[in-house]
């Protein structure tokens, strides 16, 4: 846990430090991204594979892709097997492995931040603290699936949607889970006014009780569940694993953004993306109501939960009174670190104690 906490003591520094330089904002934000993107790769990189629930699953996997890639009953989605080979059969060994899956999905997160965080140091906070770190460090296989899909989400975006179907399919083949992204299409040129905003928020709490009371809709969506290879893990896994204080803050975050709701107009830039980011919010929601029941289902709630971490510090900084800004800004960062303390010891993820790679210890 030390490391952790010096990681963010040490992000705070670096925010105030660049934000006392004469840069343009672009400037100071890009800044801040290299040095704060810097220390993660290298926690993420150099971290020993005891470090991480899956690691020592997926270095197996590595060690032995060739016989996996021929094993067409593996288990594992065929093109994460063949990026495993394509490392292995290049001499690249698994460490220097981790280290590329770590730099990539950092990379992924730091473009979609320097595009449209409005607080860069707090984006890289909340995802550290209540976001995908924990995960990360774990279920490299869908890290590296939400990564890709985070590329599509900035791509598509710009209008580029062809590219976006094409990186989501490559995702769906490192994580069948994945395939849920393709509703950003639907969804990306939303623009909500609060009224709207407020309809959806309570549509995404009433639908998943609806499906939950509905026993055909239940066993529709069991069903599809049970028609993969994941069948396996529903006799394993209790289905209540979400707790009802995760259901309550994760609608606090689109309720709060609601009463800060910002307008738009005929004029508004199409890359206004909050509308965007809130429906994700939404969506983290009602899957979360819908893990109650359902297992396994919580797992595509990952692939929305990194947008929280754009949409609070732009609903922050939609706030004009700046009392008021401040008051939620300390709140929220406190909420994060406590939330970090209470979950990192004892998370699935495993990650603590950390411990460098074994040849440099």
């Amino acid at each position: 846990m030390i490391l952790y906490t010096i990681t963010l003591m040490y992000w705070g520094i670096i925010w105030f430090l660049t934000n006392n330089i004469r840069l343009t904002k672009q400037g100071r934000n890009l800044l801040f991204i290299f040095i704060s993107s810097a220390s993660l790769i290298l926690i993420m990189g150099l971290r020993d594979i005891s470090v991480g629930t899956d690691i020592k699953t997926y270095f197996f996997v590595f060690e032995n892709s060739h016989l996996f890639w021929h094993n067409k009953s593996s288990g594992y989605e065929r093109g994460y097997i063949l990026f495993n080979l394509f490392f292995k059969n290049i001499g690249i060994n698994f460490q220097w492995f981790l280290a590329f899956l770590s730099t990539f999905f950092v990379f992924s997160i730091s473009m979609m931040y320097y595009a449209y965080s409005k607080n860069v140091f707090l984006s890289f906070y909340l995802n550290f603290t209540m976001g995908l770190f924990q995960m990360s460090m774990s279920g490299l296989r869908q890290t590296m699936a939400i990564g890709i899909t985070i590329i599509a989400v900035f791509l598509l975006l710009k209008n580029k949607w062809i590219l976006f179907v094409m990186l989501t399919l490559i995702a769906f083949s490192f994580h069948s889970s994945s395939i849920v992204v393709f509703i950003f299409l639907l969804i990306y040129k939303f623009k909500l006014n609060r009224k709207q905003a407020l309809f959806i928020f309570f549509l995404s709490i009433g639908v998943p009780l609806l499906i939950s009371r509905s026993s055909v809709l239940f066993d529709f969506i069991l069903s599809l569940i049970r028609n993969t290879k994941y069948a396996f893990y529903i006799e394993i896994f209790e289905p209540t694993q979400t707790k009802l204080n995760v259901i309550l803050a994760s609608s606090l975050i689109p309720l709060f953004s609601i009463f800060y709701f910002p307008k738009h107009t005929k004029t508004t830039n199409m890359n206004d993306t909050f509308s965007l980011f809130f429906l994700a919010s939404c969506f983290v929601l009602s899957i979360n109501i819908l893990a109650l029941s359902i297992p396994l289902i919580e797992r595509t709630g990952f692939y929305f939960l990194f947008y929280n971490s754009l949409l609070i510090p732009n609903t922050l900084e939609s706030i004009n009174d700046r009392k008021t800004k401040n008051i939620f800004y300390i709140a929220f960062i406190a909420a994060g670190f406590i939330q970090m303390i209470l979950t990192f010891p004892d998370s699935f993820a495993q990650i603590v104690p950390y411990k460098l790679m074994s040849s440099i210890q």
